[in-house]
């Protein structure tokens, strides 16, 4: 835990740091991902979908990672990008998409300490 506290306490320590350290992480992320419970996520996508927040439309998944959330959204919604610092995050999320044949998933890299959404 003292590790991620690192990183979310960080004074801006620059974008090559944080994308090194999720990097670092991505391959057992995705490990407790495919063997975690996927129930919490199933939760969560069925309470966003009653709100009408889900199909059909797009959707910005902001340090989405290996894709947690973004794949099974994708089932429902037009279009998803995940934004995220980390290349290796994003790399087991393009497999789980190929694994769920999912087909509008696209990948945007993205530091949120230092670029803009509205680039």
């Amino acid at each position: 835990m003292k590790d991620y506290e690192k990183v979310l306490t960080r004074d801006r320590v620059g974008k090559d740091s944080s994308e090194s350290f999720w990097n670092q992480k991505a391959e057992t992320y995705y490990a407790s991902q495919k063997k975690g419970n996927k129930d919490l996520t199933n939760r969560v996508i069925h309470f966003l979908n009653g709100l009408g927040l889900i199909k059909n439309k797009r959707i910005l998944d902001i340090g989405g990672g290996t894709g947690r959330y973004a794949i099974p959204l994708a089932n429902l919604a037009e279009k998803v990008t995940i934004a995220d610092v980390s290349k290796e995050m994003m790399l087991y999320a393009k497999d789980y998409q190929k694994q769920e044949h999912v087909y509008n998933v696209f990948y945007y890299p993205f530091d949120w300490d230092h670029d803009d959404l509205k680039d």
